[in-house]
């Protein structure tokens, strides 16, 4: 029996890449340098964020 999402999986596989190529080629260095940064900046503050959080949910069970 012929799988009916089987056409739908090859057609997504066209759409990310066309997407990608699309991208790679509209993209400059300085999106990509930003987005690194972006990034990274993201990743410290939830870092920071969850070592509050886990210190202030302490700070209250202690009392």
């Amino acid at each position: 029996m012929e799988q009916p999402f089987q056409k739908l999986t090859h057609c997504g596989f066209d759409i990310v890449t066309g997407t990608a190529f699309a991208l790679y080629f509209s993209m400059t260095i300085n999106d990509v340098l930003t987005t690194v940064v972006l990034a990274a900046i993201g990743a410290v503050v939830s870092f920071c964020t969850s070592l509050a959080l886990r210190r202030l949910i302490k700070w209250f069970k202690g009392k």
